[in-house]
C-alpha cells in the first residue's frame, strides 16, 4: 500500500509541476503509441517496450523533442528500463529518431491484467496512452525449459586453460554454470535464446561443465548434460640438433653430404628445418629423433638453422639459431668426380593417413583381465601399445602384431590407466626403407583392479572367521 501511495504522490506532483506548461507542438501530436513485444508474458520475463509520439493519422511526429513519465498503476514491483528506473522520466534525444525502444527491460512481478501508462510532460491531460498486457504465472514445468551446452563439445581437447562456453535455453532466464563440480558462474540467456560465458583458470587435463536454468527465486528448474573437455597445454620441447660429419667449427666444404638429427618430443606432427630459404620436413626415424639428409649449399657462406616443432593439438614452437653451418668453396682442382645416381631400391607403395588410422577402439572388461581391440590395418606391420605414466606422458608399453592387447588385472589397489594405440608401417625415406610410427589413437581408460573379486574374497574371509568363532564357542 505504501508503494502505491508513493506512486500516486509522484504522479500528482508531476501533474502539478507541469500544469502551466504548454507545448508549442501540442497541436500536431494526437497520442502516444506504447507497444510491448508480445501481448502476454510470464512473470519476470523481459519484454521490449517501444514508445512513439504520433499524430491523428498514426504518423510519427519527427520535429518534436519530448519528455515522458512512464508508470504502472497495476504493478508496484514492475522493473522498468534503466533509463526510467530512478525517477520514471525519460527525455528523448535527437539520436532516438522520434522512436524509443527499450529492449528486454520491462518485467512484471504480478499476474493477470497489467498495464503501463505514459504521460507527456507538457500536455499531461491530453497526451496520455496506456498499454495492457496479460501476465501469466512463471512456468514451473521443467520439461518445457530445457537447456543444452552447445560449445565446447564433450571429449574436446583444447590447448589453453580458458574456453568460451555457449548454450541454448528459454530466453531471458538466469543461468548457473557449474565448473568441475565446485565453481559456479552465473549469466543470463538473451532474447535469441542463447547464453555465453568465458570460463578461465581451467585444470590441466580433465574439466567438466554443467548448466542450470533458475527461476525467479533462483531455484533450479532444469539442468543440462555434463560436458567433459581436456586441456593439454604442454608445448613441444626442443632438446638438441646434431649435424654430421662436421668439424669442431661446424664448417664443411660445399656439396658435402650431411645428416641432421633433431632431438625433441616423441610423436610430433611436424618437425621442420629452416635455412637458406628452404623449409625441410624431418621424419621421426626413432623415438625422440627426427632426421634428414642433404648436401651443404654451394659457395662460401654461413647459414643459421631454425627448427619448428608442432604437435597434433596445434602447439607450435620455433627455436631460432639452433646451429650455424659454414660452407667453404671447393677449389677447381680438388673438385670431386660427378657421382652416378644410385638405382632406386625402395619401391614401397604410397600410404595414406587413413591407411594407418586406428579406429573402432573397443574395450571388454572381464573379471581377471581387460581386452582392448581395434580395426585391423592391412598396411600396418605391427602396433605399439602406450600407457600414460605418472607424469601424464605416454610411454611405450609393448609392440603387438595383431589388433588385440590383453591387460591383466592386478591385485595392488583400485586403479585405472590410460592406454593408446598407434600403427607401424614401412615407409620410403630418402630411398631407404624405414619403419615409421603413425599418430596415436584416442586415449582409453582401462580398469586394472578387480573390485568384484576382492569383494568376494572379503566376504569369504568374514564367513570363515564367523564359522571358526561359532565352532570355538561350541567347543
Amino acid at each position: 500500500m505504501l508503494k502505491t501511495m508513493k506512486r500516486i504522490f509522484k504522479v500528482l506532483f508531476f501533474l502539478l509541476l507541469t500544469f502551466n506548461l504548454a507545448s508549442v507542438f501540442a497541436g500536431t501530436i494526437d497520442h502516444f503509441q506504447v507497444e510491448f513485444s508480445k501481448p502476454s508474458a510470464m512473470q519476470f520475463e523481459g519484454l521490449d517496450i517501444t514508445i512513439k509520439a504520433v499524430d491523428k493519422n498514426n504518423e510519427i511526429v519527427k520535429d518534436y523533442v519530448w519528455t515522458v513519465l512512464a508508470i504502472s498503476e497495476t504493478d508496484d514491483s514492475i522493473q522498468l528500463p534503466e533509463d526510467l528506473a530512478s525517477d520514471n522520466w525519460y527525455t528523448f534525444k535527437l539520436s532516438d529518431q522520434w522512436v524509443k525502444k527499450f529492449e528486454n527491460w520491462v518485467k512484471f512481478s504480478s499476474i493477470w491484467e497489467q498495464s503501463v501508462s505514459v504521460y507527456d510532460a507538457d500536455d499531461y491531460q491530453n497526451l496520455i496512452w496506456k498499454w495492457d498486457i496479460t501476465i501469466i504465472q512463471a512456468n514451473t514445468d521443467t520439461k518445457k525449459i530445457e537447456i543444452e551446452i552447445l560449445t565446447p563439445e564433450t571429449n574436446t581437447t583444447i590447448t589453453k586453460n580458458s574456453v568460451k562456453l555457449s548454450g541454448a535455453t528459454k530466453k531471458n532466464h538466469q543461468i548457473k554454470i557449474e565448473v568441475n563440480n565446485k565453481d559456479n558462474i552465473t549469466t543470463t540467456s538473451n532474447s535469441d535464446w542463447i547464453f555465453e560465458k568465458e570460463i578461465e583458470n581451467l585444470n590441466t587435463w580433465d574439466n567438466t561443465f554443467k548448466a542450470y536454468v533458475l527461476d525467479a527465486d533462483e531455484n533450479i528448474i532444469w539442468e543440462s548434460s555434463v560436458v567433459t573437455i581436456k586441456v593439454d597445454d604442454n608445448k613441444p620441447s626442443f632438446k638438441k640438433i646434431i649435424l654430421s660429419p662436421l668439424s669442431a667449427s661446424w664448417t664443411v666444404e660445399e656439396l658435402t653430404d650431411i645428416d641432421v638429427k633433431v632431438f625433441a618430443n616423441k610423436w610430433l606432427k611436424t618437425v621442420k628445418l629452416l635455412f637458406n630459404d628452404w623449409v625441410i620436413s624431418l621424419s621421426e626415424t626413432e623415438d625422440w629423433v627426427y632426421t634428414w639428409s642433404f648436401k651443404a649449399p654451394e659457395w662460401n657462406n654461413t647459414y643459421n638453422l631454425d627448427v619448428v616443432l608442432a604437435d597434433n593439438l596445434g602447439h607450435i614452437v620455433t627455436e631460432k639459431n639452433t646451429a650455424t653451418l659454414q660452407t667453404l668453396a671447393v677449389e677447381k682442382n680438388s673438385a670431386k668426380p660427378e657421382e652416378k645416381p644410385k638405382p632406386k631400391t625402395c619401391n614401397l607403395p604410397n600410404i595414406k593417413e587413413s591407411d594407418l588410422k586406428i579406429t573402432w577402439l573397443k574395450l571388454v572388461t572381464l573379471k581377471n583381465k581387460s581386452i582392448l581391440t581395434w580395426n585391423k590395418l592391412e598396411k600396418a606391420e605391427s602396433y605399439d601399445i602406450f600407457k600414460k605414466n605418472s607424469e601424464w606422458k605416454f610411454e611405450l608399453l609393448k609392440n603387438v602384431k595383431i589388433p588385440k592387447f590383453e591387460i591383466e588385472i592386478t591385485w595392488d589397489k583400485i586403479k585405472y590407466n590410460m592406454f593408446a594405440v598407434s600403427a607401424k608401417a614401412k615407409w620410403c625415406i630418402e630411398d631407404k626403407e624405414t619403419v615409421i610410427t603413425w599418430d596415436l589413437s584416442d586415449a582409453t581408460k582401462i580398469k586394472t583392479w578387480p573390485a568384484e573379486t576382492i569383494l568376494m574374497l572379503i566376504l569369504a574371509l568374514i564367513l570363515w572367521f564367523g564359522f571358526m568363532f561359532i565352532k570355538r564357542r561350541k567347543a
